[in-house]
């Protein structure tokens, strides 16, 4: 938890690292317990629990990044209640397209790093033809181009 703390101060002089570090902290606290709990069950490897773990788990980091965004925590706690649906009104950040198309690109990711996680990038990369590769990254780069749009600053770019 100690080291998670200090992580979030490493990013920044504001409470809301501090709570982005002392959430991943805490996440990652209950994990150990539980396991200390529950140990190697049978049930826990079933591929539908792990895709339900998977999920779960990209939910509460996803939710914890609320916090490293926000330049206050009234702001961070106002967006968390919202994307929760607790206090869903005056806190609309994004339009509906967006948020369809986050969610069509995140399902994307995640399906990905499902096909992914009993093999590195390196394997995959192997098995495809150079000219295939050459396409997929242009479109990689292209795509990066193309939807960045005019945003703030990368934050270590700030220092």
């Amino acid at each position: 938890m100690v080291t998670m703390l200090l992580g979030g101060l490493w990013h920044g002089a504001s409470w809301t690292f501090v709570i982005w570090g002392g959430m991943h902290g805490l996440y990652l606290g209950v994990e150990r317990a539980l396991k200390g709990v529950v140990g190697e069950a049978a049930w826990l490897r079933r591929e539908s629990v792990q895709v339900l773990l998977g999920i779960f788990t990209f939910l509460l980091v996803t939710l914890t990044w609320i916090f490293f965004r926000a330049q206050i925590p009234p702001v961070a706690i106002g967006m968390f209640k919202a994307a929760l649906f607790i206090e869903p009104q005056g806190m609309m950040v994004l339009s509906t397209l967006e948020i369809v198309k986050v969610c069509v690109v995140m399902s994307g990711i995640l399906v990905s790093h499902w096909f992914l996680r009993n093999e590195s990038i390196e394997q995959i990369v192997s098995r495809v033809p150079w000219w295939l590769g050459g396409i997929v990254w242009a479109g990689m780069v292209i795509i990066t181009m193309v939807a960045q749009g005019g945003g703030s600053a990368f934050i270590y770019f700030q220092f």
